[in-house]
């Protein structure tokens, strides 16, 4: 079976297993041990009409977030809710500045969907937009070579669309740091405890470093508020400068490993330095924020119609469980459709990162459980369902096929200068990251083992350009 889906399978699973060792597509597995990360040997095949409809939504939701995040009314209105039962919101929000200084600002986000599969083809339906740490852009670089290598001498690979995110991403890092204006002051990566995207996140430093002269230095949340000071509005952590801190933890509980976590937090917000992403970016990225934004409504406060109707198109049902909702046809509060049809919702909390979500009988048992008070804290989601196609991973040096499904994300990027909200120095699309899993998995987590790096390749050669560096663009 496996040769006739895949023909020469074994000498292509060495051939790529050699080329991801030998890019770096690493992770730790379980046991501390380095490993390849999961990927796909064979490509996910979708018409160029997709393609030009996710890259068209690129700027839209960056300049929705962006507004959004320059809300604090409507981002205290719609968090204080959930904020009395949610701890970590509680803290996030309590974090919210009063007076944030004149700064330039960075929004470095993926925003992923599920391909839903209508009579026109392929359309896009919004999961999530990762405000913080979003991550993955340097691995799909390498899966997408390492397919258009596998596939160099066939027809196939001159479909594969091409995506260097990052690159991109490394190039925006180093635009918004000479933005900063200081060639002395340092960016900081701030990691969460037991990393584990190390190997993806140290392509981005080590380039910053090594072929830009970025001066930078990898530290937690812990580290920073236990030795960061202010001086004269400049954020200062061992007796450097701060530029920009870049995020690439703080967005579960257990990143914050006490007080002092926190403290990093309210130095930066107090601060001159770049928050990649601030407390008003990251608090736009929870999930009561992403219901409120399927009102019509409330859309049209940050987009023109014709924005907020495409950005609208790609939204599946979703309200917090007391709400009145209209879903095929039928009204009733969340909750009880969820509890009628549990296969067709999840349940998700004010989290990000993966692996918070529940489904089925889980979801049934917690809205079950679920007291009055907790209720905002949670969103029912309608369940997206994609077509299943057949694929071929590499997961643990050995190839698995099945049927899969994917999700595809697009990276972007909106910087700002203070007071540039609606003249965006940048506004662009990044490239493009699908994981692939097997069908009937309801988790995405490629460092979790759940899902794989996959590529796209066009049904017919139409011409699109390389993914990436698309939108608008302008100053220094």
């Amino acid at each position: 079976m496996l040769q006739s889906a895949l023909p020469g399978l074994a000498d292509r699973v060495r051939e790529a297993r050699e080329y991801a060792l030998s890019r770096g597509l690493l992770k730790y597995d379980a046991q501390g041990q380095v490993v390849h990360l999961p990927f796909a040997l064979t490509p996910w095949q979708a018409p160029a009409r997709f393609v030009r409809q996710v890259r068209d939504l690129a700027s839209i939701f960056n300049r929705l977030y962006a507004r959004v995040s320059h809300d604090p009314e409507f981002l205290r209105q719609t968090m204080e809710p959930a904020a009395r039962t949610d701890e970590f919101v509680s803290r996030m929000l309590a974090c919210l500045p009063e007076d944030p200084p004149p700064r330039p600002e960075l929004f470095l986000t993926r925003n992923d969907f599920m391909p839903l599969q209508t009579p026109e083809g392929p359309s896009p339906r919004q999961v999530e937009i990762n405000m913080i740490a979003a991550s993955l852009g340097p691995a799909s670089q390498k899966v997408n070579d390492l397919q258009r290598f596998l596939y160099r001498e066939e027809e196939l690979g001159g479909r594969i669309l091409p995506t260097r995110p990052g690159d991109e991403q490394i190039r925006v890092l180093v635009q918004a740091w000479k933005l900063f204006g200081d060639p002395q002051a340092r960016i900081l990566f701030l990691l969460p405890p037991g990393e584990k995207g190390v190997f993806d996140q140290l392509t981005l430093a080590s380039a910053l470093v090594l072929e830009h002269g970025v001066p930078m230095l990898r530290c937690t949340l812990e580290e920073l508020g236990r030795e960061g000071e202010l001086r004269g509005g400049d954020l200062w952590f061992r007796g450097r400068r701060v530029a920009m801190g870049y995020f690439r933890g703080g967005y579960a509980p257990g990143h914050y490993e006490g007080e002092a976590s926190w403290n990093a937090r309210r130095l930066l917000e107090a601060s001159t330095a770049i928050s990649v992403p601030s407390i008003p970016a990251q608090l736009a990225n929870m999930k009561m924020v992403q219901g409120r934004l399927t009102s019509g409504d409330v859309l049209r406060r940050y987009l023109s119609d014709s924005e907020a109707e495409a950005a609208a198109a790609t939204f599946v049902a979703m309200a917090p469980p007391s709400e009145e909702i209209t879903w095929r046809g039928q009204r009733g509060r969340a909750r009880d459709l969820a509890l009628a049809f549990p296969e067709d919702w999840v349940l998700k909390p004010q989290r990000e990162g993966g692996g918070n979500n529940l489904y089925g009988q889980d979801m049934v048992r917690r809205l079950e459980a679920m007291r009055p008070e907790e209720d905002p804290a949670f969103i029912v989601m309608e369940y997206i369902r994609p077509a299943a196609f057949h694929s071929v991973r590499m997961v643990e040096n050995q190839p698995v096929e099945g049927l899969c499904l994917t999700e595809f994300g697009t990276f972007g990027a909106f910087l700002m200068e203070p007071g540039g909200l609606d003249r965006p120095i940048l506004d662009q699309d990044l490239g493009y990251l699908l994981r692939t899993k097997d069908h009937q998995s309801r988790e995405g987590l490629v460092i979790g083992g759940y899902a794989a790096l996959d590529v796209l390749a066009l049904e017919e050669p139409a011409g699109i350009p390389e993914s990436g560096g698309r939108g608008q663009a302008g100053g220094g």
